[in-house]
């Protein structure tokens, strides 16, 4: 009995505009392995949940849904962590969200070869186009392609510490070996942590080729949506980012330049969320990231205004709530 190589993890919610595009550009694909398609759809509203139960009905060796009943995300669970590595069969992971797809039949063969062969690299991922909600190329699509410096091929764990996330979520693939630890850890957020652990163990290769689509829509989770947050919601998302921080600089063996990276990365975000907390009216968390971000405070090449935002936060608290909230001025 053959095993399964590559678990492509989905996640959907209110894509039925979308999912079937995604759906077939899973089963197009031409390998001389076993993969299979672990769908978990987030309590749609819509017909996502209908469309995908037709291609379970027809692919069920492959299709493997989870079918909610009340939303996850809304709650702050990590859906991949939670619900889809725990079950995965794969050597490797493949993702793809519901309103991306695939285009290329052979994007898991070449991928998964390319890996098979070289045993230094952790991961790879290619270049994708970025669509709008009619699969047309995106015209203003600046903010959401990613620019390679001299058009960089190979990435180790300081070009995603240093210069952020390279990677499209439909174009990655990578070995499930190396996550054990990152899934029983507790950072619960984006894919960027998940790649910054992939490159801490290994190279991480770019293939040039377009094989995928990123599509941004109004209904994408982080495309358009994030622009209309409130204060609350950016809370949280930053939260779970700062978390995502104390985890590495907690768990990794770093060099004396990543820490000091970390450090005032977390400063930064300290303070981001100073400033929202005001904003929520909620002064004793205000006063307790202060208390953090002087803490935090780099030794060198610090924000004097900033400094004095964070002082001024334990002093006059409420002061500093009624003028961001009046003014809108912002210590960062």
């Amino acid at each position: 009995m053959k095993t399964t190589i590559v678990s492509i993890c989905c996640l959907t919610y209110n894509h039925e505009p979308y999912i079937r595009k995604c759906l077939d550009g899973f089963i197009m694909q031409k390998t001389d392995f076993l993969f299979e398609v672990l769908i978990h759809d987030d309590a749609s509203t819509d017909r996502t949940a209908d469309i995908i139960r037709e291609y379970e009905a027809k692919y069920p060796d492959i299709i493997k849904p989870i079918y909610q009943t009340e939303n996850k995300y809304s709650k702050g669970i990590g859906i991949t962590k939670t619900y889809q590595f725990p079950r995965a069969k794969g050597k490797y992971f493949a993702m793809c969200e519901g309103d991306d797809y695939w285009t290329d039949p052979l994007k898991l063969q070449k991928q998964v070869d390319f890996l098979e062969k070289n045993q230094e690299y952790s991961a790879c991922f290619h270049d994708v186009e970025i669509v709008d909600k009619d699969n047309k190329p995106l015209e203003n699509k600046d903010n959401y392609e990613i620019k390679y410096i001299d058009n960089q091929t190979d990435f180790d764990f300081d070009d995603f510490l240093f210069r952020g996330n390279h990677i499209h979520t439909p174009s990655v693939v990578f070995r499930a070996k190396n996550i054990e630890n990152f899934i029983l850890s507790n950072v619960v957020t984006g894919d960027y942590f998940l790649h910054l652990h992939n490159a801490y163990n290994g190279k991480i290769k770019r293939f040039e080729a377009k094989m995928a689509a990123y599509r941004v829509h109004l209904g994408g989770i982080f495309s358009l949506k994030r622009r209309n947050w409130s204060s609350k919601e950016n809370f949280n998302f930053w939260t779970k980012q700062l978390n995502g921080y104390f985890h590495l600089l907690n768990n990794y063996k770093l060099n004396r330049k990543q820490k000091q990276f970390l450090n005032k990365t977390i400063y930064s975000l300290i303070n981001i969320l100073r400033i929202y907390a005001f904003e929520n009216n909620d002064i004793p968390v205000a006063k307790q990231l202060a208390l953090r971000q002087i803490k935090y405070t780099p030794k060198r090449g610090f924000n004097l205004k900033i400094f004095i935002g964070a002082i001024a936060s334990l002093i006059v608290p409420r002061y500093m709530a009624k003028r961001i909230n009046t003014n809108k001025v912002k210590y960062y």
